[in-house]
Protein backbone atom coordinates (compact mmCIF):
# COMPACT_ATOMS: atom_id res chain seq x y z
CA UNK A 1 0.00 0.00 0.00
CA UNK A 2 3.13 2.53 1.05
CA UNK A 3 4.43 1.58 -2.42
CA UNK A 4 1.48 2.31 -4.21
CA UNK A 5 0.91 5.59 -2.82
CA UNK A 6 4.27 6.43 -3.23
CA UNK A 7 4.68 4.94 -7.25
CA UNK A 8 1.36 7.31 -7.89
CA UNK A 9 2.84 10.39 -6.28
CA UNK A 10 6.13 10.07 -8.01
CA UNK A 11 7.03 6.74 -10.14
CA UNK A 12 10.82 7.89 -10.06
CA UNK A 13 11.46 7.52 -6.57
CA UNK A 14 13.70 4.49 -5.17
CA UNK A 15 11.43 2.39 -2.96
CA UNK A 16 13.34 -0.73 -1.35
CA UNK A 17 10.54 -3.31 0.37
CA UNK A 18 11.65 -4.85 3.23
CA UNK A 19 10.09 -8.50 5.36
CA UNK A 20 11.27 -9.22 8.46
CA UNK A 21 13.25 -12.27 8.89
CA UNK A 22 13.95 -12.04 12.54
CA UNK A 23 12.18 -10.01 15.46
CA UNK A 24 12.38 -6.48 15.89
CA UNK A 25 14.94 -6.80 19.23
CA UNK A 26 16.98 -8.49 16.94
CA UNK A 27 16.73 -6.15 14.07
CA UNK A 28 17.18 -2.82 16.48
CA UNK A 29 20.81 -4.19 18.29
CA UNK A 30 22.64 -3.27 14.98
CA UNK A 31 21.20 0.13 15.46
CA UNK A 32 21.22 0.66 18.90
CA UNK A 33 25.47 -0.37 19.06
CA UNK A 34 25.55 2.78 16.58
CA UNK A 35 23.52 5.10 18.75
CA UNK A 36 26.02 4.13 21.85
CA UNK A 37 28.92 4.71 19.24
CA UNK A 38 27.73 8.28 19.24
CA UNK A 39 26.99 7.90 15.27
CA UNK A 40 23.58 8.61 15.55
CA UNK A 41 21.71 11.60 16.57
CA UNK A 42 18.70 13.62 15.83
CA UNK A 43 18.31 17.17 14.74
CA UNK A 44 15.26 18.18 16.15
CA UNK A 45 12.46 16.41 18.66
CA UNK A 46 10.58 13.29 17.37
CA UNK A 47 8.21 12.90 20.80
CA UNK A 48 6.58 9.92 19.95
CA UNK A 49 9.55 8.50 18.66
CA UNK A 50 11.23 9.04 21.84
CA UNK A 51 8.96 7.29 23.55
CA UNK A 52 8.86 4.23 21.44
CA UNK A 53 12.96 3.93 21.82
CA UNK A 54 12.44 4.59 25.77
CA UNK A 55 10.03 2.44 26.42
CA UNK A 56 11.26 -0.82 23.66
CA UNK A 57 12.85 -3.43 25.49
CA UNK A 58 14.08 -6.94 24.91
CA UNK A 59 10.51 -8.30 26.41
CA UNK A 60 8.78 -5.43 24.83
CA UNK A 61 5.09 -7.02 24.33
CA UNK A 62 2.82 -5.24 21.62
CA UNK A 63 -0.53 -7.04 22.76
CA UNK A 64 0.43 -5.35 26.53
CA UNK A 65 1.58 -1.83 25.48
CA UNK A 66 -1.66 -1.60 23.36
CA UNK A 67 0.57 -0.60 20.11
CA UNK A 68 3.59 -1.74 17.75
CA UNK A 69 6.54 0.33 17.71
CA UNK A 70 6.08 1.67 14.15
CA UNK A 71 8.30 4.46 14.11
CA UNK A 72 11.06 2.84 16.08
CA UNK A 73 10.85 -0.02 13.64
CA UNK A 74 11.11 2.36 10.03
CA UNK A 75 13.81 4.01 12.31
CA UNK A 76 15.46 0.64 12.88
CA UNK A 77 15.13 -0.22 9.15
CA UNK A 78 16.35 3.13 7.60
CA UNK A 79 19.53 3.49 9.87
CA UNK A 80 20.03 -0.65 8.66
CA UNK A 81 19.99 0.68 5.33
CA UNK A 82 21.75 3.46 5.69
CA UNK A 83 24.68 2.78 8.10
CA UNK A 84 24.71 -0.78 9.11
CA UNK A 85 27.12 -3.05 7.24
CA UNK A 86 25.68 -6.21 5.42
CA UNK A 87 26.76 -9.05 6.80
CA UNK A 88 27.11 -11.59 4.04
CA UNK A 89 24.24 -14.67 3.93
CA UNK A 90 22.48 -12.69 6.64
CA UNK A 91 18.24 -12.63 6.31
CA UNK A 92 17.26 -9.40 4.31
CA UNK A 93 20.55 -8.42 3.01
CA UNK A 94 21.07 -11.99 1.33
CA UNK A 95 17.40 -11.67 0.39
CA UNK A 96 18.02 -8.17 -1.26
CA UNK A 97 21.11 -9.31 -2.99
CA UNK A 98 19.37 -12.33 -4.53
CA UNK A 99 16.43 -9.96 -5.69
CA UNK A 100 19.26 -7.45 -7.43
CA UNK A 101 20.98 -10.30 -9.06
CA UNK A 102 17.86 -11.72 -10.35
CA UNK A 103 17.39 -8.55 -12.10
CA UNK A 104 20.66 -7.35 -13.00
CA UNK A 105 21.61 -10.91 -13.89
CA UNK A 106 24.94 -12.41 -13.32
CA UNK A 107 28.12 -10.37 -12.23
CA UNK A 108 29.74 -10.73 -15.52
CA UNK A 109 33.65 -11.89 -15.90
CA UNK A 110 35.98 -9.19 -16.60
CA UNK A 111 37.12 -8.78 -20.36
CA UNK A 112 40.32 -10.49 -21.28
CA UNK A 113 42.70 -8.60 -23.01
CA UNK A 114 42.98 -8.83 -26.74
CA UNK A 115 46.59 -8.12 -27.77
CA UNK A 116 47.69 -7.24 -31.36
CA UNK A 117 49.25 -10.62 -33.27
CA UNK A 118 53.21 -10.49 -32.99
CA UNK A 119 53.34 -8.56 -29.65
CA UNK A 120 55.27 -9.61 -26.78
CA UNK A 121 51.91 -9.68 -24.57
CA UNK A 122 50.25 -12.04 -27.33
CA UNK A 123 53.32 -14.34 -26.99
CA UNK A 124 53.08 -14.94 -23.77
CA UNK A 125 49.58 -16.59 -23.56
CA UNK A 126 50.61 -18.81 -26.52
CA UNK A 127 53.72 -19.73 -25.04
CA UNK A 128 51.48 -20.58 -21.55
CA UNK A 129 48.90 -22.69 -23.33
CA UNK A 130 51.06 -24.36 -25.47
CA UNK A 131 53.39 -25.78 -21.95
CA UNK A 132 50.34 -26.47 -20.84
CA UNK A 133 49.76 -28.94 -22.98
Amino acid sequence: MVEATIRMIDGNVPVTTVWASRGKAARAEPVSALYEQGKVHHIGTFPQLEDQMCAFTTDFDRARAGYSPDRLDALVWGLTELLVEPMPQWGIFEYTRQCAEAIRGPTPSPPQPEYAIGCVEWQRPQQQTGAER
